[in-house]
């Protein structure tokens, strides 16, 4: 153990020397600079693009549901998805945001706090790079170079401004940090280094639990070196080495992963990443991540170090190729389906974000070659040649990236930077529903309610439930949960066609309200005896533009509220009549009027089946079961006068919870161990 603790302190005198002298002022340009990409995102208004309301939606839950109930996942009205919401998601930055939150409330809003979390994937990104590459070998140049790059290059598949702020993806751009904190303390633990195991195991555990996706791609990556090694050496040692890592990784993060595997039959398909057609050949062309002549150098030094480099760089860059070639490769006939599914959840094309970033640590192996080669040519032609040949390399990288990183700050949009013609309509909708319906209402939206550019258009759903209270059918990424598959038997835009069979449908799922945008439903549902309209608005004439781009009319801009007969009723039962209801996190209750039944009645109520709901008629439990629909639903003794749900955890998440503690102190006593010994011995 002392030898981890003596490599941490070597590690931090070596990253402290880079903050020294002309590479310390680099990185702190950097950091400054990350920080001018996205101030925009602290003028007034919420981050608007397709994800960050979904995210702010998570850690208001977070901070308002969760944590004060002493727990960091479970059942939330928002959704009704139960613990599986954060499956793909993890609970480990939303736990940081709300405990924030929570902390610093007198003095911060959530949203503030939020801001703050969301810029600092990009704001840390340059000095986690530094890290990384002086970790695996580069000199303090090499290490700037390489932190630059990191903010060069971008990508809509999640990597870089355009990926956390353009599309949305926070947690994408959270686990790249985390992986380049982790990659090197990974590779060293493999190569037999001193550093311990178990601080490797700790921070892929830690990465786990801030993006699953990052954790997986980050054990799997150290499962084929450590299979390369083993067969370069001949030896079982540098796989027991993986093994040790993984088991500790796994047991940190059992408490989130294992209940979420053992339930995995009410996850959804996942997120669709579009089609990978021609990404290789864009990456080996240096398109990939824009700033071709930079990538075209991080191609050529990864070749070379492939060929001639350190071990550490060497598995880095095979790690690069193989990563590459498989994310932005199509799933073949000839594949197993059981490898095809792994490749297609964890590499393809998910992976491309962590070739961004090897890519963009090349660069600065480019520089240190550069540099190399001019001290060389410095010691036969003399000193200031070689320093021009420095300088001219140095003020090339800059030339190229800047231009490239100053084009990513448009990506960084708040409420305060779209037209009111472009949000005026979401926020009268807002207005009447919050004048009009109190929650515990539910309200089918559909995720098209608004064009594109419209505030609200692309996370309508996520913003409607925070900036009302009220719950809604779905939820922004229901596609996470089974779920999705009930509520997407009612399209919401074609709620015409089939409008009797669907109002049957959104009763049963407890609707009370259903908000449509288009003018076509809107007309053809006029008289429907089923939906009968509350509320319609237009935007006024010439408060938006009256032809669009294609040259084409532009549609006027609105919606209608409609009142759904019979609807808003949480619990349906033949012959029982709910008198009143009421819910806090995890738990909801209803006072029922006796009917003249003898016999148990069957019940449904309007929440999504999970195995952790236990019910209680009068006090005592009742068994609980997923309907057809797929809700929960029981029998209803017949001298039922209160009947409450809970959501409970079982004997083995509490298990998985104690595993997971006890793995935590394991590692805080061999780290606290490791440090003192280390200081004893002068290091």
């Amino acid at each position: 153990m002392s030898g981890g603790g003596a490599t941490a302190v070597a590690a931090g005198r070596e990253f402290r020397r880079t903050l020294v002298g002309p590479s310390g002022a680099g990185l702190v340009a950097l950091t400054a600079l990350a920080v001018w990409l996205v101030w925009p995102s602290f003028e007034p208004g919420r981050i608007v693009n397709l994800d960050a309301p979904r995210h702010l939606l998570r850690s208001m839950v977070m901070a308002q549901q969760f944590l004060p109930a002493g727990h960091v996942d479970g059942w939330s009205p928002f959704w009704y998805l139960g613990a599986q919401l954060f499956l793909f998601q993890s609970y480990g930055y939303f736990f940081l945001i709300g405990a924030s939150a929570l902390a610093l409330a007198p003095i911060f809003s959530l949203e503030e706090v939020f801001k703050f979390w969301y810029a600092l994937p990009i704001v840390a990104l340059p000095s986690a790079m530094a890290w990384m590459a002086r970790r695996l070998g580069l000199a303090p140049a090499g290490a700037i170079a390489a932190a630059l790059a990191s903010l060069t290059f971008s990508s809509p598949m999640g990597y870089g401004v355009q990926g956390v702020y353009g599309i949305g993806l926070l947690l994408q751009g959270v686990g790249l940090v985390a992986f380049a904190l982790a990659w090197p303390l990974v590779v060293e633990g493999l190569l037999g280094g001193r550093v311990a195991l178990w601080r490797a195991g700790l921070m892929v555990g830690a990465t786990l639990l801030l993006h699953f996706i990052t954790g997986a791609y980050l054990l799997a990556a150290a499962g084929g070196v450590a299979a390369l090694l083993a067969l370069s050496s001949r030896t079982a040692a540098p796989l027991l080495r993986y093994a040790v890592v993984a088991c500790l990784a796994l047991l940190l993060a059992a408490h989130t992963l294992m209940p979420s595997l053992e339930w995995h039959d009410l996850a959804g398909s996942g997120v669709g990443w579009g089609a990978n057609r021609g990404l290789f050949g864009r990456f080996l062309a240096g398109t990939l991540f824009d700033a071709p002549p930079l990538a075209w150098g991080a191609l050529a030094a990864a070749a070379w170090t492939l060929w001639r480099g350190p071990t550490a760089l060497r598995l880095t860059s095979a790690v690069l190729f193989s990563t590459a070639i498989l994310a932005a490769s199509s799933r073949q006939g000839w594949e197993p389906a059981l490898v095809g599914g792994i490749l297609d959840v964890l590499v393809r094309p998910r992976a491309l974000p962590y070739v961004a970033l090897l890519q963009a640590l090349f660069v600065g192996v480019g520089l240190d070659a550069l540099f190399g080669l001019a001290q060389r040519v410095g010691r036969r032609r003399g000193l200031v040649f070689g320093r021009i040949m420095m300088g001219v390399a140095v003020a090339l990288l800059v030339w190229i990236a800047l231009p490239e990183i100053a084009l990513q700050r448009r990506f960084v949009v708040t409420e305060s930077s779209l037209k009111k013609a472009d949000h005026q309509v979401y926020e009268r909708m807002v207005t009447w529903l919050r004048g009009h319906v109190r929650p515990p209402a539910i309200v089918a939206i559909p995720r098209g309610l608004f064009p594109s550019g419209v505030i609200g258009a692309r996370s309508v759903i996520s913003l409607f439930n925070m900036d009302t209270g009220l719950f809604t059918l779905g939820g922004d990424q229901a596609e996470l949960s089974h779920s999705v598959r009930r509520a997407g038997q009612v399209n919401l835009e074609r709620l015409d066609e089939k409008p009797e069979r669907d109002a049957k449908a959104l009763r049963d799922a407890g609707v009370s309200y259903v908000v449509l945008g288009s003018a076509g439903v809107r007309k053809r549902l006029r008289g429907n005896r089923d939906f009968r309209r509350v509320f319609e608005y237009e935007a006024p004439v010439g408060s938006e533009p009256a032809v669009r781009r294609d040259g084409h009319l532009k549609k006027p801009l609105g919606f209608a509220v409609y009142r759904l007969r019979g609807g808003g009723q949480w619990l349906r039962a033949t012959g029982v009549r709910a008198l009143g209801m009421t819910h806090t996190p995890e738990r909801i209750a209803w006072s029922l009027e006796r009917g003249r039944a003898k016999a148990p009645r069957p019940a449904v109520a309007a929440i999504n089946w999970h195995p952790n709901w236990k019910a209680y008629a009068n006090g005592a439990p009742v068994p609980t079961m997923s309907s057809p629909s797929g809700r929960v639903s029981l029998r209803l003794p017949a001298d039922a006068e209160r009947l409450t749900l809970v959501f409970e955890r079982s004997a083995r998440e509490k298990l998985w919870n104690w595993l997971s503690l006890v793995t935590l102190l394991f590692v805080l006593v061999s780290w606290r161990g490791a440090v003192i010994k280390a200081r004893a011995l002068g290091l």
